[in-house]
């Protein structure tokens, strides 16, 4: 059975969000038979850094939690491919946070086979103000 685990970060910024990116991104990590076992959700994974800091800075969202990590973990009897363990992340995702912009990344050196998912804090749905404009949306 997997297991699906919360990486709090101490000390949340954008920075942070850029370097979890990129670490859980590496080359080295996701290459699997010649292909990258990467996958997005309401974004691409090579450009989600941008798309994510656009939604951010379009609705004047860049202070407090900029991400959530998440590590979806597989027990080795599961015996699963690292494109399987992407796919059941990348519906978790979906299912989990719908309207989000989630990156899916299975690193192929890990056993057990893992796969983690870094989500953007905010999304248009929870940053249109529904209010009329001359009242403050106070969000």
């Amino acid at each position: 059975m997997a297991t699906f685990t919360r990486i709090k970060s101490k000390n949340q910024s954008c920075g942070r969000m850029l370097g979890a990116l990129a670490y859980v991104l590496q080359d080295k990590k996701v290459r699997f038979k010649g292909a990258r076992v990467t996958s997005g959700v309401g974004c691409l994974p090579v450009t989600s850094y941008l798309e994510m800091m656009t939604t951010k800075q379009r609705f004047k969202k860049m202070d407090g939690v900029c991400f959530y990590h998440f590590v979806q973990s597989f027990s080795e009897r599961e015996n699963i491919t690292p494109w399987q363990a992407n796919e059941i992340a990348r519906e978790l995702a979906e299912k989990l946070f719908p309207g989000y912009e989630c990156v899916v990344a299975t690193p192929t050196t890990s056993i057990p086979i893992s796969s983690s998912t870094l989500s953007a804090s905010e999304t248009e749905r929870n940053c249109i103000c529904r209010l009329p404009p001359s009242k403050k949306c106070g969000r």
